[in-house]
């Protein structure tokens, strides 16, 4: 059996009206049909995602969809993971696109430079005209040069989607890489990845359509995926610890600093937007063993948070509601 240059796993649920346009993009992509594959996963879909992606299937060979119970977008994306049998793998969100013509570029760029991952650009896209044109291209500081996964956190405005990249599956499968069962998964992910990556570069191409819709999950943010997003950050330290990363190590470094710097952010969003969960954060905070965060600048607000999270959020609590008055 010839090896399959490259995977496309589609994790998808409920998006009857975009997922024929995102595995139609996957088609005209200047490969040999047999050379790649598509697998589509169905989180147990309640409208009509499943028919509609078996009717695209059905004239291509190349797309496979599979039924599965409900088990959430991480799970969902490590069953294709698990399905997958190219040298490569990238991700699609079947509501996004992918542009013409660049698997090509990406299979024949990873092959002659030996990547483990490969960063591309990407263009956002509203889903309804406000008027604005928003599209952030990524042109990275590091330029496109190869170093590695640490050197590209130290150097770049890192994005933490996961399809935004593309890795090489044995890199992936060689470093017990897998998404977690709970939202924030990219964040995870993508970070491990990084962490242990030896060989990465930037590709000044746009690749990726991201759709921003309504109804989406960033467009619906529910105020307890800021406690997910503090589990992410504990099981992206723990798996570099895991993985016997030294405590000293750039890869260390650089994730400890995007931690701190995320959970600083996430609580205080958290509390300024009323979310209304200060004591279940702090709880989570010192379960997770996510304090104490660096405090560089001797920052009070900091040495108050680290050395008592619960009176500091419901402190920011009371403080902004006096504010609104």
């Amino acid at each position: 059996m010839t090896e399959k240059l490259l995977s496309i796993v589609v994790p998808m649920y409920n998006v009857e009206n975009y997922v024929v346009k995102g595995l139609e993009s996957t088609i005209s992509q200047g490969l040999d049909p047999e050379s790649y594959e598509i697998i589509v996963i169905d989180d147990l879909s309640t409208d009509s995602s499943l028919e509609r992606a078996r009717s695209v299937a059905a004239d291509h060979p190349d797309i496979t969809v599979v039924a599965s119970d409900k088990a959430g977008i991480g799970e969902t994306r490590n069953k294709g993971m698990r399905m997958a049998t190219g040298r490569y793998l990238m991700f699609l969100d079947p509501d996004d696109w992918f542009e013409p013509d660049v698997f090509r570029t990406i299979v024949e760029i990873m092959d002659q430079q030996n990547l483990d991952m490969l960063n591309f650009s990407y263009r956002p896209v509203e889903e309804l005209p406000t008027g604005e044109e928003w599209c952030k291209v990524w042109e990275q500081s590091t330029g496109e040069r190869i170093i590695t996964g640490p050197e590209y956190i130290a150097g770049n405005e890192v994005p933490s989607m996961v399809w935004s990249y593309a890795y090489r599956r044995s890199f992936l499968v060689n470093n017990d890489l897998w998404m977690q069962p709970h939202m924030h998964e990219d964040e995870c992910f993508t970070f491990c990845a990084l962490a242990m990556c030896k060989r990465i570069r930037h590709l000044s191409l746009i690749v990726y359509n991201y759709l921003r819709r309504n109804g989406s999950f960033m467009q619906a943010y529910n105020p307890r995926h800021t406690l997910d997003l503090l589990k992410a950050e504990s099981n992206m330290i723990n798996y570099a610890l895991r993985r016997g990363l030294p405590v000293d190590s750039l890869a260390m470094r650089m994730l400890q600093q995007r931690k701190d710097a995320l959970i600083w952010s996430a609580v205080r969003n958290a509390v300024r937007k009323g979310y209304g969960i200060e004591s279940e954060m702090a709880d989570d905070l010192k379960e997770l063993r996510l304090l104490p965060i660096a405090n560089p600048g001797h920052s009070l607000r900091k040495w108050i948070f680290n050395r008592w999270p619960r009176f500091y959020l419901h402190g920011m609590k009371l403080v902004y509601r006096i504010k609104r008055k």
